[in-house]
């Protein structure tokens, strides 16, 4: 009877435990990276964001992750100024994945981004690159519009076959 009670408290947790883990809410160090490059005789402006996504849970690895990191103006209504979707294949228990997504804009769409995140435009013209620019919370949104759940034991032990 002591038996039964184990394996059906296993079969519980195995089947209810993935139900109850912990999808991310966060970017873990968002920063980016501002480029200017010439296409076509016209300055394109290049944004690569920098970050993490990470699973804190112990024994569910977090698939097929889709999503979008939004750059949005919280004063204006939070209006999206940027927008980079995302996909992660997988991120396993206490792991993280890194995302490193670029996004190209004109002029006219990359001077509202600057200004936004009070970056000196003269230094960005002149040296045509900053790097490390953290964004505050405040200034960005991290939405997760599907991931899939899997128990790390059901996952290991499918991949040993």
């Amino acid at each position: 009877m002591k038996s039964l009670r184990i394996i059906i408290i296993i079969v519980l947790t195995a089947v209810f435990f993935p139900a109850c883990s912990k999808i991310p809410d966060k970017l873990q160090s968002p920063t980016l990276r501002v480029t200017i490059e010439i296409s076509d005789g016209r300055e394109v402006y290049v944004f690569k964001l920098l970050s993490g996504i990470i699973n804190e849970n112990s024994s569910v690895v977090l698939v097929n992750m889709k999503g979008r990191v939004l750059i949005k103006n919280p004063s204006d209504g939070g209006r999206v100024f940027l927008e980079f979707p995302f996909e992660v294949p997988e991120i396993m228990p206490f792991d993280t994945a890194l995302l490193d997504i670029d996004k190209k804009t004109d002029e006219k769409d990359a001077i509202k981004v600057l200004d936004l995140l009070k970056i000196d435009r003269g230094r960005l013209l002149q040296g045509r690159e900053i790097d490390s620019i953290f964004i505050d919370d405040k200034f960005i949104r991290f939405e997760i519009t599907s991931c899939d759940k899997k128990n790390i034991g059901q996952l290991l032990k499918g991949k040993g076959k």
